[in-house]
C-alpha cells in the first residue's frame, strides 16, 4: 500500500508542472500560434524558480523568478513568430536548443562546477480535511500544495 501511495503522489506531482504547461499551449492554439518551443520555457522557468529560490532563500521568490522568466521567453517568442513572422517551428527548436544550453551553462556557473546538491524550501501540502484521509487517494490529490490546487482549478 506504501509503495501505491508514493507512486500515485510522484505522478501527481509530477504531471502538475505538464498540465501548467499544456494550459499555456492551448491559449497559443487558441490564438492560432503553434508553440514547440514549451520544453525551453519550461526549463528556463525551472532553472529561474530554482535560482531564485536559491538567492532569496523564499519559496515565493522562486515563484516569482521562474514566472517572469517563463513569461520574457514566453514573450520573446511571441514577437519573434506574431510580429516577426517567424516560422513557429524552427523559432520554438531554436527556443529549445538555447534553453537547454544556458541553463547548463548557467547552473554550471552557479555551483562552480561542483557536484554540490543545493536545497531550497519549497511549498508545503495543503491537505483538505477528510479527503486527504482516503487511503491511495488521499495523499496523493488531497495533499498538494498551493500551486497544485491552482493547477487543478485552472
Amino acid at each position: 500500500m506504501e509503495f501505491a501511495e508514493g507512486l500515485a503522489t510522484a505522478a501527481v506531482r509530477i504531471s502538475l508542472p505538464i498540465l501548467l504547461l499544456v494550459l499555456g499551449e492551448i491559449v497559443a492554439e487558441r490564438a492560432g500560434v503553434l508553440n514547440i518551443g514549451l520544453e525551453g520555457m519550461l526549463l528556463v522557468g525551472a532553472f529561474a524558480g530554482f535560482a531564485g529560490a536559491v538567492t532569496t532563500g523564499s519559496p515565493l521568490g522562486g515563484l516569482a523568478f521562474g514566472v517572469v522568466a517563463s513569461a520574457g521567453l514566453a514573450l520573446a517568442f511571441g514577437i519573434l513568430v506574431v510580429r516577426l513572422a517567424f516560422d513557429p517551428i524552427v523559432t520554438g527548436v531554436a527556443l529549445n536548443i538555447f534553453a537547454a544550453g544556458i541553463t547548463g551553462v548557467l547552473f554550471r556557473s552557479m555551483t562552480s562546477g561542483e557536484t554540490a546538491t543545493l536545497f531550497v524550501e519549497t511549498f508545503g501540502p495543503l491537505p483538505l480535511p477528510g479527503l486527504s484521509g482516503i487511503p491511495v487517494l488521499g495523499p496523493s490529490v488531497f495533499s498538494m500544495n498551493a500551486l497544485g490546487y491552482l493547477a487543478v482549478g485552472l
